[in-house]
């Protein structure tokens, strides 16, 4: 027997589900706030850039290239980055100055504040249950949680999309909201603001600017009998027109730049591709339908994850396999009301397109992070099911929702027990978050500062772009950085496709010979001052079996206890 696809008595009383909800919302900013500094530990190179050029942009006006108070794109580690992660990040950085947990709190901040908007979208567009269930999947999705505790721009992505169809909704858009809402005394303002809105979010990680406009253009041919209704109504035109007014002022110009400078925009993209320069156009379409069909893998979903450590799950799949039943459930719901209700349309809509953000860019496999927009209609569309089927359950059978919930808790644990415990000591998550380096440079403190030299190994089996993580962990002056670039100390060089950071200050990093290309040497700096009469003292931070001539003065071991990076304090 299935429950009837009308408004059921809700599970709790409006005074209880608000404290439902300031508990979700508690839950969710403890799983991303706490413990500070750990899942994941150290610093990764992704987020240092980002943190770095923030703080570049608060302190000095200009990135770390030299631009001023960019809008479109900011250079870092050789990728032209989009800019909306970055100011983000800067009322915490204002108030908590260059660190780890302002580098990272302004993702858990765009994290707690999706589990809200999903309540809001799904109480006006389902039902209050609809709201508290879905906050509470959104709140406890491992997916969901895991990048939203580190400070890649990727993080935003949730909330953007969130952002928008919620926006859309509030200005009395066709777009998730209950048929039963009126939009007439909506004011005309609340469009143009939409309208901006949805615009604005879409400087944010590349992902964004293709998964919404195609979301919300989809939503709208599947909700085309309300829209045409709107259009025949004088004031539901001029909703449209100030909503279209809204998103050209913002999302205009970002257009226009990558129509005129798609090669600078989308530098790192070009070198992405899914495909190549020989396939036909029907092997590259080809291409791209495999790369979608990836996503409903149940090894990705399910049982794997991400192949890219790093940001692959802690254990099992993308989603648990509670979220899979809610999921089937949920379009096995929207189904049996395709007919009825524009957002049960709406809603499978957006499972079709989940992984659209994901299919244009090669991988190993589908990316956790270009795919993580999906992430909202996969939540909304398991609370809706979730909510049709609890509501009857609770007044009939009250011991399948006290199951389910047992279920979730029991995944929801699971999972917790490997990322808060296991995940940091895993060989990997070390070396790729730097965790031996940032160690180095915590113990060393204000002595890297006062040395007349540091050389730091840039051995990529030990370390990625170590210059950015090491402007972040010595908390380095961006006054100063602008003033060295200005007079040429510090040392960027573009090879290939990333930036090579040889020098910045007294810092130097020492890159392994490369018979690829003679300018990656990287000990041309200490050649130089070994043959400088002036005898100079120095810090090297380098693997062991480097400069054994040398005592060491400290060691930095990993998680198992193996040296990673010894200390040597030595005159040359």
């Amino acid at each position: 027997m299935k429950p009837p696809l009308d408004r059921r008595p809700e599970i709790a009383a409006p005074r209880k589900m608000r404290w439902l909800m300031i508990g979700i919302l508690l839950l969710a900013a403890a799983l991303r706030l706490l413990p500070p500094g750990s899942a994941p530990p150290g610093i990764h190179q992704d987020e240092a850039a980002n943190a770095w050029n923030a703080w570049c942009i608060l302190h000095t006006g200009m990135d770390q290239a030299g631009a001023q108070w960019p809008i479109f794109y900011t250079r870092a580690l050789g990728e032209n980055r989009s800019t909306l992660f970055v100011y983000w990040m800067m009322p915490c950085q204002l108030i908590g100055g260059l660190n780890v947990f302002t580098m990272r709190a302004p993702a858990a901040a765009a994290g707690i504040l999706s589990v809200l908007l999903t309540y809001l979208i799904l109480r006006r567009a389902v039902s209050p249950t609809a709201g508290v269930i879905g906050a509470l999947l959104m709140a406890i999705a491992p997916w969901h949680v895991q990048h939203t505790r580190w400070g890649h721009e990727a993080s935003f992505c949730p909330l953007a999309v969130c952002a928008a169809l919620w926006a859309c909704g509030w200005a009395g858009l066709p777009i998730l909201r209950s048929a039963a809402a009126t939009a007439e005394t909506v004011p005309l303002w609340r469009s143009v603001v939409a309208g901006l809105l949805t615009g604005l979010i879409c400087y944010g990680y590349p992902a964004i600017r293709l998964f919404v406009p195609v979301l919300l253009l989809a939503i709208a041919c599947v909700s085309l009998p309300d829209c045409l209704r709107m259009m025949r109504n004088g004031a539901g035109l001029r909703r449209l027109a100030g909503f279209a007014l809204g998103l050209a002022v913002t999302f205009g110009p970002l257009a226009w730049v990558h129509a005129t400078d798609g090669q600078a925009i989308n530098k790192r993209g070009n070198t992405t591709w899914v495909w190549g320069t020989r396939e036909s156009v029907v092997e590259c379409v080809g291409l791209v339908a495999l790369r979608y069909f990836e996503h409903f893998d149940p090894v990705f979903l399910l049982t794997r994850g991400d192949n890219f450590a790093t940001i692959g799950p802690a254990v099992g799949g993308q989603i648990p396999w509670y979220f899979a039943l809610l999921l089937i459930v949920g379009a096995g719901t929207a189904v049996a009301a395709w007919r009825s209700s524009s957002t049960a349309r709406a809603l499978l809509v957006g499972l079709v397109l989940f992984p659209i953000s994901d299919i244009l860019n090669a991988n190993d496999g589908p990316s956790a992070l270009r795919s993580f927009p999906g992430v909202v209609p996969l939540v909304l569309l398991a609370a809706f099911g979730a909510a049709r089927w609890a509501q009857w359950w609770w007044s009939r059978r009250r011991i399948y929702v006290e199951l389910l919930a047992a279920w979730m808790l029991l995944e929801a644990g699971w999972w917790g027990w490997w990322f808060y415990g296991d995940f940091d000591q895993r060989d990997k998550i070390q070396r790729t978050y730097h965790v031996a380096l940032v160690d180095a440079c915590r113990s060393l403190g204000d002595e890297l500062n006062s040395a007349d030299a540091v050389f730091v190994t840039a051995d990529e089996k030990l370390v990625n772009m170590p210059y950015v993580v090491m402007l972040v962990a010595m908390n380095y002056d961006p006054q100063r950085w602008q003033a060295e670039r200005v007079a040429g100390r510090i040392d960027i060089q573009e090879i290939g496709v990333w930036d090579y950071c040889f020098r910045f200050g007294n810092v130097y990093f020492l890159y392994p010979p490369a018979p690829h290309d003679p300018r990656l040497g990287g000990t041309h700096y200490l050649t130089a001052m070994r043959s400088d009469e002036a005898r100079q003292r120095a810090i090297f931070i380098v693997p062991p079996t480097e400069f054994r001539s040398m005592t060491p003065d400290a060691e930095i071991r990993d998680a198992a206890g193996e040296v990673q990076l010894v200390i040597i304090r030595a005159e040359i």
